[in-house]
C-alpha cells in the first residue's frame, strides 16, 4: 500500500521547520523583492493600504466609541460615605477604600468588595456581564467583617489602604490616630 504525501511523516517534518509569515505586511514584504513576485509592486500597495486604512479606521471608530460610553458610566451617580457624610457623587470622583451604598437593580461601575447586605446571610446576587455580551446572575457573600447595617456604624467607619504584592489591597479600620487592624476579610 502507498502512501499518500501529506501522510508521508518525512514531509511533514520538512514543511514544519518554517513557520509561515505571521502577517499580511510579511507576506508583501516579499513581492517588492525584484524577481520573486510575478505581480507589480502597485498591485500590492493598493491592497494592502486599503486594509491597513480600513483597519485603522475601525480602530478610532471602536476608541471614540468606548470613550464615549466609559464617559456615561463615570459620570453616573452613585450614594458614597464622604467626609460630609453620605453624599451622590459620580463614579469618577470615588476613591479606593470609599464606602458606597447601592440598591437593588444599581449598575456597579467599579470593583467593590461587598461588607454588608439587607439579606439574610449577607448574600448578594449580582449580575456579571463579560466583555462580549454574556450575562449571568452570580451569588456573592460579604466579607465576615462586624460591621452593622446602621447608620452610626457606617459613618464611624474609615479604611486605609496599603498596596501589597501588586494590586491586591489590604482593609484595615482606623480605631484611632495611630492604631490600625485589619478588616477580617477571606480572600
Amino acid at each position: 500500500m502507498q502512501q499518500s504525501r501529506s501522510e508521508d511523516p518525512n514531509i511533514k517534518i520538512k514543511l514544519g521547520q518554517r513557520p509561515p509569515p505571521s502577517n499580511i505586511v510579511q507576506t508583501n514584504y516579499y513581492t517588492f523583492l525584484p524577481g520573486l513576485s510575478p505581480f507589480g509592486r502597485q498591485a500590492t500597495v493598493v491592497p494592502l493600504s486599503f486594509i491597513i486604512g480600513t483597519s485603522a479606521i475601525r480602530e478610532i471608530y471602536e476608541d471614540l466609541r468606548r470613550r464615549v460610553r466609559d464617559r456615561k458610566v463615570n459620570y453616573q451617580k452613585c450614594y458614597a460615605h464622604t467626609n460630609e457624610g453620605w453624599k451622590t457623587v459620580p463614579w469618577c470622583q470615588l476613591h479606593v477604600g470609599q464606602l458606597i451604598r447601592a440598591g437593588n437593580g444599581e449598575q456597579m461601575a467599579a470593583d467593590c468588595l461587598i461588607l454588608a447586605t439587607s439579606e439574610p446571610g449577607s448574600v448578594a446576587y449580582v449580575e456579571t456581564a463579560n466583555l462580549d455580551g454574556e450575562s449571568s446572575l452570580k451569588v456573592r457573600q460579604a466579607a465576615p467583617t462586624r460591621l452593622r447595617n446602621s447608620e452610626e456604624s457606617m459613618n464611624s467607619f474609615k479604611i486605609l489602604t496599603k498596596r501589597r504584592e501588586g494590586w491586591v489591597a489590604v482593609l484595615h479600620r482606623k480605631y484611632s490616630a495611630h492604631e490600625h487592624r485589619p478588616i477580617e476579610v477571606q480572600f
